[in-house]
Formats: structure tokens, C-alpha cells, sequence
């Protein structure tokens, strides 16, 4: 919506999913999310944004195999209001060849402790979780609709970056924190109780013809390397190339250490005419 007061604004949204097999199952899905949003700029230049959400899901299922009740007919449906408080303080150095600017950030999330058991079905959606950069401050921290965050949590971090006309550079760090016990999920997502691993992205950009960017996640215990991913773009808007490479370790259990995640990932872009461009990507697996 349009600010209702201040910068206070409204947002809603809503998700519809059917999905039928060829064995008399099936699943129907409504998702509905509302959320107030007011964001406040006070002395010293402080940030505080303030939000107030609750989200309400009702599923109806034939013959569907939930986690606890395995050929299931009927209604379910979940409720989960939530909330957070964020604060930032960017911090401006105006130079002759370069604007610096330094923002320490910190997000406080409160909502509902949920159980395992309160994701239905592990095939209707993406049940995953990967920590990364993109998940820190952001509103939900898991892929998909049906697993449901799991509490209260802390998103905390640092970012700097550095400007002139013909270049743009950033560095941001950060780290999650757990209040309560959480849900099972993937020993390499990075989560964990308590403090997760430590997060980051690198950025680099001349404006004009190369992005560069590498997104990292470190140990929380030893800060060693377990996943990175770096990509360029090389080229105009119009007429480009991408390059790029992901790396990951990855645990069968806490002592038990699997094949590494090896991908290299490339792209083309073409402008043809005004109106026609051809775009071509690919990912090719590498992992021995």
C-alpha cells in the first residue's frame, strides 16, 4: 500500500498451489500473508524499521502421505503470527576519489516455536535450508512455503563499501543466532542452535563492463571454508558472458565427510535486434 502513516506501509500477498497425481492423491494449497511494515530514521542518523506479520495456511488433502499420518484425507492448517525490530546506522566518508560508507546492522525476530512435525508433507514443497548472505534479514530464512521458521533468532552483521564514479566496491559479514532448540534440518545448511557459521559477499563492479561477485560461508568454530560461490559477468547489459564456480564441503554425519559440491556454471547473452536477445546458460556437475 501507499503509506498509511510516516513510512508505515501494508503489505499482502497470496499463494494458490494445486497439485493432483495419477493415483487418486492430491493436495490444494492457500497461503495468505499480511504484514505491517514501519520504518523510522531518528537521531544520529539511527535506523529502525519495526514489523508486525501473521500468516495463515490451510491445506486440504486425498490420500496424501503426511510425515505423521500416512494416506491422509482432510484439512490441515497452520497459523503463525511474528515479528521483528531492526536496527542500522550507516556511517558516510566523503572523500575526493572514494565515498566510504560502514553500516552495522542487527534484526531481532520473534515468532511462534513450531515443531518438526508441523511441516505436513516433505514432498510438497522444499523442506531445505542453505545459510547464506541472502538469508540474513530477510523474512523467511528457508526455501519454499512449508517449512516454517522455528522461533527466536538474531540476524547480526557488518557492511562496507566504497564508491567513485567509475567503480563500486562492497563487503558485508554476518551471523544468525538461535534462541531456541530448532527444527531438524541439513547438517550443511550452516544452521545450528545457537550461533550459526559466518556468512559473506564480496563485490566488485567498474560499472561499465564487469561484475565480479563471491558469496562465502565460514565454520563458526575454526572460520574454515565450507562453501563459496563466485560468478562475473563480463560484457554490456545487452551483450555478455557469465563464468562462475561453486564449492562446497558436504557431511553425511558430524564425523563422516562426502564428496565435495563441485559445479561450473557458464552463460551468454546476445542482442539480436531491439526486440530479440538470445540468452543460453549452463551448469555442468564436476563433483568426482
Amino acid at each position: 500500500t501507499a503509506p498509511i502513516y510516516k513510512e508505515t506501509f501494508i503489505s499482502l500477498s497470496s499463494d494458490i498451489l494445486g497439485v493432483d497425481g495419477n493415483d487418486s492423491t492430491g493436495m490444494q494449497r492457500v497461503i495468505g500473508d499480511a504484514r505491517i511494515t514501519s520504518p523510522w530514521t531518528l537521531w544520529g542518523g539511527n535506523r529502525i524499521t519495526l514489523s508486525v506479520d501473521t500468516r495463515y495456511d490451510v491445506y486440504n488433502f486425498q490420500n496424501y502421505d503426511l510425515i505423521e499420518s500416512p494416506e491422509f484425507s482432510g484439512l490441515k492448517n497452520r497459523f503463525l503470527p511474528s515479528g521483528y525490530v531492526e536496527w542500522g546506522l550507516p556511517l558516510f566518508r566523503p572523500g575526493e576519489n572514494w565515498t566510504h560508507i560502514l553500516e552495522p546492522r542487527a534484526r531481532l525476530t520473534m515468532m511462534r516455536h513450531t515443531k518438526t512435525s508441523e511441516i505436513f508433507s516433505e514432498t510438497n514443497d522444499s523442506a531445505g535450508a542453505l545459510l547464506s548472505d541472502t538469508t540474513l534479514f530477510s523474512n523467511n530464512r528457508f526455501a519454499g512455503y512449508d517449512l516454517w521458521e522455528n522461533g527466536t533468532f538474531a540476524d547480526y552483521g557488518a557492511q562496507w563499501s566504497a564508491f567513485n564514479a567509475n567503480n563500486n566496491v562492497s563487503v558485508f559479514v554476518g551471523q544468525s543466532y538461535d534462541f531456541i532448540e530448532r527444527a531438524d534440518t541439513d547438517l550443511n545448511s550452516g544452521f545450528h542452535n545457537g550461533a550459526s557459521d559466518f556468512v559473506g559477499r564480496v563485490e566488485y563492479s567498474n560499472l561499465k563492463w564487469v561484475d565480479f561477485k563471491t558469496r562465502f560461508r565460514l565454520a563458526r568454530n575454526d572460520f574454515s571454508l565450507n562453501h563459496i560461490e563466485t560468478s562475473a559477468k563480463i560484457g554490456t547489459a545487452k551483450n555478455y558472458i557469465n563464468i562462475g564456480h561453486i564449492w562446497a564441503q558436504q557431511f553425511i554425519d558430524l564425523q563422516t565427510r562426502d564428496d565435495d559440491i563441485n559445479e561450473l556454471m557458464a552463460g551468454i547473452g546476445v542482442q539480436v535486434t531491439d526486440r530479440i536477445s538470445l540468452r543460453f546458460d549452463s551448469i555442468y556437475n564436476a563433483t568426482l
